[in-house]
């Protein structure tokens, strides 16, 4: 996404809902079991996603954010465990 749009994203794997627990960085952004989805919101409309989301009883949480670096960081807390360019 952040490629298409000329943008970068910065997320944040400690913040990432999970069904396993000692998940590496690696295997959280691989893993399909996770059945992960990723929605990204205009900025002031993150609390009425996730009030749509927790009113069915789903999980949801801010995870990150878009920037203007054109790099896709990865972090899980405060380290850093990826910095790619997002071409």
């Amino acid at each position: 996404m952040a490629s298409r749009a000329g943008n970068g994203i910065e997320l944040d794997l400690a913040k990432v809902p999970r069904r396993e627990t000692g998940m590496t960085p690696y295997e959280i952004m691989l893993s399909e079991s996770q059945e992960r989805m990723v929605l990204v919101a205009k900025v002031g409309r993150q609390q009425e996603i996730l009030d749509i989301f927790h009113k069915w009883d789903l999980d949801a949480a801010v995870i990150g954010h878009v920037t203007g670096t054109g790099r896709v960081v990865i972090k899980e807390g405060a380290a850093t465990v990826a910095d790619l360019p997002v071409k």
